[in-house]
């Protein structure tokens, strides 16, 4: 049987680790980054990648905690970024 990884299936950093949150920056290109409280059930994570030219892409995603915020983020930077592969 087949591993989780061999899948594709990404493991997700634990739910309060930002050490795997910014080594996942790190290598994905994240230029910036910043967290906001919407409210009291929503956090939005706001991030730019460094794209070509000079240019970013800017990338927002929310969650209920900042890790879940930024994780969605995350997820989304990557997708771009293999798009652009």
């Amino acid at each position: 049987m087949p591993s989780p990884e061999q899948l594709g299936v990404r493991k997700q950093p634990p739910a309060n680790d930002w050490a795997a949150v910014h080594k996942r920056m790190d290598a994905l290109e994240v230029a910036t980054f910043q967290v906001d409280r919407v409210n009291a059930d929503i956090v939005q994570f706001t991030c730019l990648l460094q794209g070509e030219a000079g240019k970013t892409h800017r990338i927002e995603a929310q969650g209920a905690t900042d890790i879940e915020a930024a994780q969605r983020a995350l997820d989304e930077a990557q997708r771009w970024r293999e798009g652009r592969r």
